[in-house]
């Protein structure tokens, strides 16, 4: 949960992590690839309120990663 109440959630069966508003309506959603293309499986996210990222780890490529969350989200 970052800081604005948005709730962050790791889907590795289809290789993405949601963001849900407050309320729990999914407003947003990143599709996670390799470098090669290849769909990774994220696991287990924290929120880094201060950067604006969203790290989670990929079980698929033994890696950790992460996404920018837009400003004003």
């Amino acid at each position: 949960v970052d800081d604005d109440g948005f709730v962050y959630l790791s889907e590795p069966e289809n290789s993405r992590i949601a963001q849900l508003d407050p309320t729990g309506e999914r407003v947003g959603e990143w599709l996670l690839m390799s470098d090669q293309g290849a769909p990774v499986k994220p696991i287990g996210v924290a929120v880094d309120g201060a950067a604006r990222r969203v790290w989670y780890v990929d079980t698929a490529f033994g890696e950790v990663g992460y996404v920018e969350r837009p400003v004003g989200e």
